[in-house]
């Protein structure tokens, strides 16, 4: 019996030293790890405060300002465009607006015109409207240019 005690603590004791094997293993592995990702931060800070790294970064910023430039040029040069054709567009409504006043202007002109001859001197005819203006003719009386 003492024989089986014997080989029942010579078991535990051999189980429990597995087990702390298996712990050390396992702490020395995530060292090695732990060491192997300082030595990773180490390798990328080196990484990064190389002139490699600063030239990229120079080229980024030079890359991104000529799209920039680009994208401003290509802006300008739309609404350029644009305020060209609404000034255009401004001014035929202009020109419309002033033609049609001075037609309606002309317009109100002769009628005020033909109907103070109406008034005035008895009955009238006209005689010929061309691009110089509309010769109208009364009767007993002379030729008049409106």
């Amino acid at each position: 019996m003492r024989e089986g005690l014997i080989r029942n603590d010579i078991q535990n004791k051999c189980q429990s030293l597995n087990e702390q094997l298996e712990f050390s293993k396992d702490i020395h592995e995530q060292v090695g790890k732990c060491f192997s990702r300082k030595q990773e931060l180490k390798d990328l800070r080196a990484l990064a405060n190389d002139d490699q790294f600063a030239q990229s970064k120079e080229w980024w910023n030079v890359e991104f300002s000529n799209c920039i430039k680009e994208i401003q040029s290509e802006y300008e040069n739309r609404l350029e465009s644009i305020r060209l054709e609404m000034e255009s567009s401004l001014e035929n409504f202009n020109q419309q607006f002033i033609e049609n006043a001075t037609y309606s202007n002309s317009q109100n002109v002769l009628e005020r015109q033909i109907s103070y001859q109406r008034n005035e001197k008895g009955p009238i005819s006209i005689v010929d409207v061309n691009s110089e203006g509309l010769f109208i003719s009364i009767e007993n009386t002379n030729e008049y240019k409106v």
